[in-house]
């Protein structure tokens, strides 16, 4: 059922007899600061601003509750209300904007949103400024989920927090900080003071901090200041920090610790650097940084990982470029960060790296080692020529590699992954992906979701991971190889119209034979257990 109401006693009004998946709408003007609790849903209840509408809230407390999505409201932050959630489980901010006076003076600024001892929250598509701190998450929190929120004129930190786990944080932008005096400042922050229970399985992945205009802040910052309360699997990923104050990501004190695929940029006038410290069990790879740093102390570049010289050029709008000094062989000649707009790249010859935080992008790397990563929103990339790493990002992508062997990877979202000429890997990640090896002999691996997987020519290696995946073969598509076909769990082999073939056991696979000299090896597959349908298309 779907109630309009307008004013805060209405809205109480229609909660206390609110259904499970009911929607309750606003109409625009103040409701104050709301005060919410004990309610309870087995299906979320909507609370949203009715179309054409704002709704504004001054502070809201909600506490004991379960069950409620909160949608396109305003948090207009009184300084004398709270914006809390406090011991609630399943419950949903999605294109909210949070933010204090507005009036450009960060002496001003309040605090943004707390979530306390609560279970599957998530703020999504959201906005924060002009506050002190935009989320702070405290306690025993579990299962939150952050996700692609813009934090700017921040004065303090973006989003900040400890003692929770299972804490996701991916594709958020982050910028203009400013801090006073002595503020701490930092884009994410996790700490373990007053927390009596370890931190684990955190992710940190697909953000980007640019100090634009505002003043030098630390960019990813984790630390165990108790001293024995270690993190525990944490993963770091695919995060662009530019211009960030010395620690552009450091974690002290954690173990099973993954971070790649990051890139750390100083400007001249402040270095910029990955650090850990007390690090067990350390996966550090395909990170570009301006320095590293263990236990303190500056070391050479880990193997795996990239150096770069400090940016020389602030502006980061849309495009920044950086050049390093001294530069090796693989060491990238240009540096392309691109903003939340739709970008154009082509980083011509030489070996470049080339992120994108969101916008719809079409990104081209030329020629050169090159490495492209995507982010929120559709990306066209294609590494052209030279030993490319492309990856998708978290949306729907074409992730191409053009020519010679490349590393390419769709990532989330459903992705069309094609490695076109040279001995490729095919990665499709998360997702129903279209992976194509072309040339050459590939390596094909679809991860979850339904998958279409196509060696094309060459002799190539299959692997369908989770879903009903497709494989198809044709007649002179080389010798091929599946190693995880499951007609159980719905896999199917796709044969060209008018192919011809045989198909017999060999020791333990499975083998069709194809007019043209083609094959595909089913590995471990016994035809007895194949079921009608499993072959089609011929």
């Amino acid at each position: 059922m779907i109630t309009t109401v307008s004013g805060a006693s209405a809205l109480q009004s229609a909660l206390a007899s609110a259904q499970s998946g009911d929607t309750i709408l606003l109409a625009g003007g103040s409701y104050g600061a709301m005060r919410l609790s004990n309610l309870s849903f087995s299906q979320d209840v909507t609370i949203a601003s009715a179309p054409g509408e704002k709704a504004v809230f001054t502070g809201m407390t909600l506490s004991r509750s379960n069950g409620i999505t909160f949608e396109n409201i305003e948090f207009n932050r009184d300084a004398s209300a709270t914006f809390e959630v406090q011991s609630s489980q399943d419950i949903h901010f999605n294109r909210i904007s949070v933010h204090g006076v507005l009036d450009g003076n960060s002496d001003t600024d309040t605090w943004g949103m707390l979530i306390q001892n609560s279970t599957s929250v998530s703020v999504e598509n959201s906005e924060f400024q002009q506050l002190l701190w935009g989320i702070t998450h405290y306690g025993t929190n579990d299962g939150l989920v952050f996700l692609n929120n813009s934090f700017h004129d921040i004065r303090a930190q973006a989003l900040r927090g400890g003692g929770g786990s299972n804490i996701t944080v991916a594709d958020n932008t982050i910028r203009d900080i400013y801090p006073v005096g002595d503020d701490h400042p930092d884009a994410i922050q996790f700490w373990t003071t007053d927390q009596k229970v370890a931190a684990h399985d955190i992710v940190i992945t697909g953000n980007s901090y640019v100090r634009g205009a505002g003043r030098m802040a630390q960019g990813i910052f984790m630390r165990d200041e108790v001293g024995t309360l270690p993190y525990e699997r944490v993963t770091i990923t695919n995060n662009v920090i530019s211009g960030g104050l010395y620690n552009g990501i450091a974690v002290g004190h954690a173990s099973d610790v993954k971070i790649a695929n990051n890139v750390v940029i100083g400007y001249t006038d402040n270095r910029s650097w990955i650090a850990v410290n007390e690090v067990e069990r350390l996966i550090s790879r395909d990170n570009v940084a301006s320095e590293y740093l263990t236990n303190g102390v500056t070391v050479a570049v880990p193997a795996g990982n990239t150096l770069v010289g400090l940016a020389v050029d602030k502006g980061l709008d849309a495009l920044g470029r950086w050049n390093g000094s001294p530069r090796e062989a693989a060491d990238p000649d240009q540096v392309f960060v691109g903003g939340m707009g739709n970008d154009t790249v082509d980083g011509g010859s030489g070996n470049d790296i080339i992120v994108e935080s969101g916008g719809s992008n079409y990104l081209r790397g030329g020629d050169g080692a090159d490495r492209i990563s995507g982010g929120g929103g559709f990306d066209d990339m294609n590494g052209n020529a030279g030993n490319d790493t492309v990856s998708g990002g978290p949306d729907n992508d074409w992730v191409v590699g053009g020519k010679d062997n490349d590393s390419l990877s769709g990532d989330g979202g459903n992705d069309l992954v094609y490695g076109n000429l040279g001995n490729d890997t095919c990665s499709g990640g998360d997702g129903a992906d279209t992976l194509r090896g072309g040339q050459d002999d590939d390596l094909v691996l679809g991860g979850a979701g339904a998958d279409y997987l196509s060696g094309d020519k060459g002799s190539d290696t299959m692997t369908g991971g989770d879903g009903a995946d497709i494989f198809h073969t044709f007649g002179d598509a080389g010798i091929d190889r599946v190693t995880d076909f499951n007609a159980a769990q719905g896999d199917r082999v796709q044969l060209d119209a008018g192919t011809t073939y045989t198909v017999s056991q060999v020791g333990s696979d499975t083998i069709i034979n194809m007019g043209g000299g083609g094959q595909m090896i089913l590995a471990g597959v016994s035809m007895s257990s194949l079921t009608p349908g499993w072959i089609f298309g011929a």
